[in-house]
């Protein structure tokens, strides 16, 4: 699928971190929890799960290439446990304490950041949700409608629905800016070549028409007034199609930086100037 690629994609620079973290992060806050600041419930076994898988990410570079087209898959399967489905699952179990709803809120966020596809962010939750509850269920014996905290759930929902959509819309302005960027590098190369062309070709007739450089015999040469006159006209062609290369790429740059305009090809007019022209 196009969208699990285009999420490993927009994530893999972070992985790194994300892995190493997660690596360290979970067994370090099961000491945190269980014996600094005791919680009803903790598991060293599924922190320990969701650290080595975590750490597969971070050494995502030594597994095997015919293995590494499965990586984006992999990715958006280990998110999921180890994010929404491990926090959800623990706050359940812990009876919705303020530590685990706090935790859940830094889920949150977290998830929003290295998931930004929001269809697949919401089906992550729901199928961790369903998930959670049902372990629940199966290690408690029963989950009641009066084990959730419903006080928090607009709390929850507010975080994922408009955190994702301040996400969305800033990463939006940015593909749309790189997609310009692109556009006007395709446009530029393609502008470009005519003129390099040129340049090729003046430069080849100059070549023949000055006297052969090379030739040692004489330490003058002499050039006749046509041909002078020609390689004048080839270098002003010249510098004009590089003065419009120039404006052509500031262009480009502004286009990139909306807060950069060039003035290097502004102009002085007198308005009397230019109606007397018009008229």
């Amino acid at each position: 699928m196009d969208v699990v690629k285009k999420i490993y994609h927009y994530a893999e620079p972070n992985l790194t971190l994300v892995g190493w973290m997660g690596f360290v992060g979970f067994p370090v806050y099961y000491y945190i929890w269980a014996f600094m600041f005791p919680q009803p419930y903790e598991s060293m076994l599924l922190r320990g799960f969701c650290a080595v898988v975590l750490l597969v990410l971070a050494l995502r570079d030594y597994i095997p290439s015919y293995l590494q087209k499965y990586l984006p898959y992999y990715y958006v399967a280990t998110i999921t446990f180890c994010l929404p489905f491990f926090f959800m699952f623990m706050l359940l179990m812990n009876d919705w304490s303020t530590v685990w709803v706090m935790s859940l809120m830094a889920c949150i966020f977290l998830h929003v950041l290295l998931v930004h596809e929001s269809k697949v962010l919401f089906l992550q939750t729901i199928l961790s949700i369903i998930a959670a509850a049902l372990t629940t269920w199966t290690i408690k014996g029963e989950i009641t409608y009066n084990m959730v905290m419903w006080p928090y759930i607009p709390i929850f929902l507010f975080t994922y629905v408009f955190g994702n959509l301040f996400y969305f819309r800033n990463q939006a302005e940015h593909e749309s800016k790189v997609s310009i960027a692109k556009a006007f590098g395709a446009g530029i190369a393609h502008e470009m070549r005519n003129p390099l062309s040129a340049l090729k070709t003046s430069v080849d007739v100059i070549q023949s028409t000055l006297p052969n450089g090379h030739d040692r015999s004489s330490d003058s040469y002499t050039i006749s007034a046509k041909d002078l006159e020609v390689v004048t006209e080839l270098l002003e062609g010249a510098d004009e199609v590089i003065r419009n290369g120039n404006e052509a790429i500031d262009l480009l740059l502004t286009s990139i930086d909306k807060n950069r305009v060039s003035n290097s090809t502004f102009t002085r007019h007198s308005i009397q100037q230019v109606i007397e022209d018009t008229l």
